[in-house]
């Protein structure tokens, strides 16, 4: 505000003062920017990550961040991308569906929200993948975020066929990953169908490709 304008009786602004962000809420803010460019890096790569070798998907990692993590709020951008291009890579590596099982899209629109992954598998349907990308400190946090699983538990029943859930991927602890179905079950996701050991074995792709 300028004295001047005010003495002159002039119409002046008068703007908020610009608050700091604290430590937590800059690491906050800095986490949600992460996630939301894991899930495009993803989007851009799944179909063709399906089934091919790792210099194939480094090739289509550095690519997809080249283009999804841009722009000063990221601060340095090749570490920025560093930190993305890890978490993108442990999707890919321990969680990527094989081929046989089709991805449908990333931030998929539902009811009051943005799923981050729509896939469908032949045996199993749709199923929905939400993907976290902070380190958890234990299963009890995965609470937190129950609401968000049961609207996307309610979007995936109006998909149309079979719906077998969602699987809650803990990128920064594997281990406390789990799998939501529509009848109520919640189970750590390994050992499940659901499970990435189970869908790599999935019948018939193969000869499918071959």
């Amino acid at each position: 505000m300028r004295a001047s304008n005010l003495s002159m009786g002039l119409p002046t602004p008068i703007w908020p003062a610009k608050r700091d962000l604290s430590p937590s809420e800059r690491s906050q803010r800095a986490a949600q920017r992460q996630g939301v460019q894991v899930h495009a890096a993803i989007g851009a790569i799944a179909r063709n990550a399906q089934g091919a070798d790792l210099d194939t998907i480094d090739s289509l990692v550095t690519d997809a961040l080249n283009t999804v993590v841009t722009g000063r709020e990221n601060g340095n951008l090749r570490r920025a991308r560093a930190r993305v291009a890890g978490l993108v890579h442990q999707f890919v590596r321990v969680f990527l569906p094989p081929l046989g099982v089709e991805f449908h899209g990333a931030e998929v629109p539902v009811p009051n929200g943005r799923a981050d992954l729509l896939w469908w598998h032949p045996e199993h349907g749709w199923f929905f993948d939400e993907v976290k990308t902070f380190q958890f400190a234990g299963a009890d946090e995965l609470h937190d975020y129950q609401d968000q699983v049961i609207k996307y538990l309610t979007a995936g029943e109006t998909l149309g066929g079979d719906f077998a859930g969602v699987r809650l991927i803990t990128l920064g602890n594997t281990n406390a990953s789990r799998l939501y179905t529509p009848d109520g079950l919640i189970a750590p996701l390994f050992g499940t169908d659901l499970s990435p050991q189970r869908l790599t074995a999935l019948p018939g792709t193969e000869e499918d490709v071959a």
